[in-house]
C-alpha cells in the first residue's frame, strides 16, 4: 500500500501556497505538526437537516440543540487545526449567530 502524500493532493500549489479541497477532517489528518501559516475557514462544514427546509417554513427553525451534533464534529476538527498551525500562525474563522457559541466554546483556548 502506497502511503498518502498530502502535497501531492493539493487542489492548488504554486511555491508559496497550497491550498486543499476535500473533507476537512481527512485532509487536516494527512498535514504535519506545525506545517501551515494560516487557516481560514467558514464552517459549518455540514448542517443537521432541518437546516435544509426554507427559511420561511414554520415547520422548523434552528435551534441550538440542532446544531450541538456540529460541536462534537468541531471539537475534532480544532484539535487538528492546533496541531498543524505553526506557532506564529493565525486562524481565521467565519461564521453567523446561530453557530458563534458552539465555536467560541471549541476555540477559546486556542
Amino acid at each position: 500500500m502506497t502511503e498518502f502524500n498530502s502535497l501531492d493532493h493539493a487542489y492548488y500549489k504554486t511555491d508559496d501556497c497550497l491550498i486543499y479541497q476535500g473533507d476537512c477532517l481527512e485532509v487536516l489528518k494527512t498535514l504535519p505538526d506545525e506545517f501551515v501559516d494560516c487557516v481560514i475557514t467558514d464552517p459549518p462544514f455540514f448542517n443537521p437537516a432541518t437546516h435544509y427546509i426554507a427559511r420561511d417554513s414554520k415547520k422548523s427553525k434552528r435551534s441550538y440543540e440542532d446544531m450541538s451534533i456540529m460541536k462534537i464534529a468541531f471539537k475534532e476538527i480544532i484539535k487538528e487545526i492546533r496541531r498543524i498551525i505553526k506557532e506564529k500562525g493565525h486562524f481565521l474563522m467565519f461564521c453567523d449567530c446561530v453557530t458563534y457559541p458552539i465555536f467560541f466554546e471549541c476555540c477559546y483556548n486556542f
